[in-house]
């Protein structure tokens, strides 16, 4: 889609181009923008040093004329300074439509009715093990007390409920002794239904 294509071409925008420093074997890097906006000051430097009388001398002893080596240092900085202001002008056009996609997606429910059309999710079944055929399942399941307003996550693990910080329940790695776990099953509950569905009491 449009966003994807936009993360792309930002990303290869970004890449660094990588070339030998001047006088060094150092490596420096920059970004394509601004490797060209260097190349093309050098050459705009490069055009100004050959319309000295000295560098024109210099050039017509090794058979260059003088007037070619300026106009073409001079079209050379030319086309230089135009691919980096067009590739500039697009990183920033880029960036702005992107942020608007954004908040766009971001938005996209702002007038959906809640309680039409929005679902909570109310438990996460947890497997553990190599193959689904075996191993050890737990869930974990969302506990809300109506009367005090409050959520909290229970775990059910064989025998035995605790209660559990949220952070347990959406880490995006498995935890200690658990690098086989991963969500097995989601169960949704629509919002309009969800204090009369999920009240365990516990």
């Amino acid at each position: 889609d449009r966003l994807t294509a936009i993360d792309r071409h930002l990303r290869v925008l970004e890449t660094p181009v990588r070339a030998k420093s001047s006088g060094s074997d150092a490596m420096a890097s920059m970004s394509v923008v601004s490797a060209l906006e260097r190349v093309q000051a050098f050459m705009s430097g490069v055009g100004s040093w050959s319309e000295m009388e000295a560098a024109k001398e210099l050039l017509s002893d090794l058979g260059k004329p003088a007037d070619t080596i300026v106009q073409e240092a001079r079209q050379l900085s030319s086309d230089l300074g135009f691919m980096a202001q067009a590739l500039g002008g697009a990183s920033e056009k880029w960036r702005d439509e992107r942020k608007t996609l954004c908040a766009e997606l971001d938005s996209i429910y702002d007038n959906v009715p809640i309680d039409e059309s929005a679902y909570t999710l109310h438990a996460v079944f947890i497997h553990s093990g190599l193959s689904p055929e075996y191993g050890h399942y737990w869930v974990y399941v969302r506990d809300h007390d109506k009367a005090k307003n409050q959520t909290r996550w229970l775990c059910f693990n064989d025998s035995d409920v605790s209660v559990v910080d949220e952070s347990a329940v959406f880490n995006d790695s498995p935890l200690p002794g658990q690098d086989t776990a991963n969500p097995y099953y989601l169960v949704y509950v629509r919002t309009r239904d969800l204090d009369g569905t999920v009240n365990f009491g516990v």
